[in-house]
């Protein structure tokens, strides 16, 4: 089962399934799932609908961003699909939505950790989930953006860099890793695509400074990288 149809990668699903003989299911094309606007600090809330008919109504999501709407009609394909071998009722679905977050220990994905400034962590790290945070971003209402940002070096970041609003205030910084980008080498390679911010040696001074820095109606954002959102988390 594949979660969402792209034109450059569907090609190859359908030919390997063919091979193997296996069913090829593409869930956005069997579900929607369309968000409610519910004001809530920890869940989403969503209407399912499967094939334009109703599905599931006013589901909650104990996750939160944007991109997880897409994440959501994924695994309802999936648990529908399942039912075929396994009793799974809808309160065991309800349920295990609403408590993901809890019951799994997920973190770092679109995580609050502070309000007044309010303060998110996101461990997207690839062009894909960069494109995904900065939309989020781009909907949410706040005077200043703060970026505390740090990149790992096996992996080209100027796509990315590209991607960033240069509006915000950054703050270049290097998770203890080896495999870190050298966080002057980040800020270099940001100023060349119009981003501007300072050097800091750690995460936690960059997250520090962030906050000092913040106002009550500003935004702080921590990504970049995995390991960076694992120091603050």
């Amino acid at each position: 089962m594949i979660g969402e149809t792209q034109t450059e990668t569907r090609p190859v699903f359908e030919a390997t399934a063919a091979e193997k003989g296996a069913q090829l299911i593409f869930a956005d094309q069997l579900f929607d799932a369309r968000r409610l606007e519910v004001a809530d600090a920890h869940k989403q809330f969503f209407d399912i609908w499967k094939q334009s008919e109703p599905y599931m109504d006013r589901v909650a999501l104990g996750l939160l961003g944007l991109y997880q709407q897409k994440n959501l009609v994924t695994a309802i394909c999936a648990i529908d699909n399942l039912r075929s071998r396994f009793s799974i009722s809808e309160e065991d679905v309800r349920e295990g939505l609403a408590n993901l977050a809890h019951t799994t220990g997920l973190k770092g994905r679109w995580q609050v950790l502070g309000r007044n400034p309010d303060v998110v962590a996101d461990a997207g790290h690839n062009e894909q989930g960069i494109k995904e945070v900065v939309y989020h971003l781009s909907r949410m209402k706040y005077n200043q953006l703060h970026m505390v940002l740090g990149m790992v070096n096996d992996k080209s970041c100027e796509r990315i860099l590209q991607l960033l609003p240069r509006s915000a205030t950054y703050y270049f910084c290097k998770a203890d890793i080896p495999r870190a980008m050298d966080a002057q080498l980040l800020a270099d390679k940001a100023f060349e695509m119009g981003l501007r911010g300072a050097v800091y040696h750690s995460v936690n001074d960059a997250y520090k400074t962030a906050l000092n820095n913040a106002g009550f109606d500003d935004m702080i954002f921590i990504g970049g990288s995995t390991f960076v959102v694992a120091e603050v988390v």
